[in-house]
């Protein structure tokens, strides 16, 4: 069969957006979606959120992968009815996305990888059976909506590059 890959790619700015302006973070524990702790909080940051290093009444979250942790962290995050979060949590909206961009008939991958040298650049590699699976991918609920989300982090205009199988 013939299948067809779609590259979308973007780079955020250095404040992508206003979507976490106002909402304060405070990170422990060890992280495995992203690199370390650093890059976690660049992307705080860069979605306008800020991060500091103590919990404190103006905390909103506290991110941690270990909930039932005894750490200084947690225990003041509950003594102050402060919400402990995942990261998984945290990247529910591009995960939404993936997840039900693979469910779709005649999709075989669908990836969001983050430049290693960059990490303000994003590039989502999808492939799929065919250029009419693309096109009904890009009529459905989650992509109308979502992408435009996605897209508004950006600092330039997204490219989309489509390539086919040589061999």
């Amino acid at each position: 069969f013939n299948k067809a890959i779609e590259i979308i790619t973007f780079t955020t700015s250095e404040t992508v957006s206003d979507k976490l302006r106002g909402i304060n973070f405070v990170i422990t524990g060890d992280v495995t979606k992203f690199k370390n702790r650093n890059e976690l909080k660049s992307f705080i940051e860069n979605l306008g959120g800020k991060v500091t290093g103590s919990v404190t009444s103006k905390t909103n979250y506290l991110i941690n992968n270990d909930n039932t942790s005894e750490s200084s962290k947690n225990k003041k995050a509950k003594e102050l009815n402060i919400p402990i979060i995942t990261e998984e949590e945290f990247l529910k909206l591009t995960k939404e996305l993936i997840i039900l961009s693979r469910e779709e008939k005649g999709n075989i991958s669908y990836h969001l990888y983050q430049d290693i040298n960059d990490d303000s650049h994003f590039t989502f590699i999808e492939e799929w059976q065919n250029q009419e699976a693309i096109d009904e991918h890009n009529q459905t609920k989650h992509f109308t909506t979502i992408v435009p989300q996605i897209k508004s982090f950006a600092s330039k205009p997204s490219r989309a590059i489509k390539y086919k199988e040589v061999q």
